[in-house]
């Protein structure tokens, strides 16, 4: 697994960023092999050229030719108006990738979780998007007290946060659980309930 960031060489508005995404995905479904992925926006902050400007982070299952997409995702932008702040002005960081250890079952549920909560931005497109394999996947179910009392005895909450009314009685109760080694198979029932789901997908994809 792996995490990309796609940046731009210059301003670009939202509607014209997603654009770009979306030509960047559909080049890349054509060339790799059951690519699946998640995206989400993000504004640049720390790049006083271009702040605010929209970036993407992408989390893939695929190894990525760092040389190869690089040039792809440059000439891209190039072909659609997009010019450089100067002509020799190519960021080696326009196309980053970092990998994903699938192992660390905790590293990937931070990094898709930061990504996506922290982001309280406003947009003028589509703040993230998954291809269809994982927007198949169920991400919850409903569970018993028993549940909930696993994770207490495990010291695996990590917040809680209370929704009150105007008389200040709780509404809503959210409790953050850890996703760790130890708390891994009590999702037992969704993972079992997702393999189905996935390959009932394989097998459609390769019937047609």
């Amino acid at each position: 697994m792996s995490f990309v960031t796609l940046t731009f060489l210059n301003k670009v508005d939202d509607v014209q960023a997603v654009k770009m995404l979306k030509k960047f995905l559909d080049n890349a479904k054509k060339r790799l092999d059951d690519f699946q992925y998640i995206w989400v926006a993000e504004r640049q902050a720390k790049n006083d050229e271009f702040k605010g400007n929209v970036h993407f982070h992408i989390i893939t299952n695929k190894y990525w030719k760092i040389d190869k997409w690089w040039d792809y995702w440059i000439d891209l932008q190039l072909k659609n108006g997009i010019k450089p702040r100067d002509k020799n002005f190519k960021p080696s960081s326009a196309f980053d990738v970092k990998r994903l250890n699938s192992k660390n079952i905790k590293a990937i549920g931070t990094y898709v979780t930061k990504y996506v909560t922290k982001n309280k931005a406003t947009f003028r497109c589509q703040v993230w998007n998954c291809s269809k394999a994982v927007s198949l996947i169920n991400t919850d179910f409903y569970t018993s007290h028993e549940f909930l009392e696993n994770f207490e005895r495990l010291n695996a909450i990590r917040g809680v946060f209370k929704v009150k009314d105007k008389l200040g009685e709780t509404l809503i109760t959210v409790k953050n659980m850890d996703l760790n080694r130890q708390t891994l198979h009590l999702y037992r029932r969704l993972d079992e309930r997702n393999k189905a789901i996935i390959e009932k997908y394989i097998t459609n994809k390769n019937a047609k």
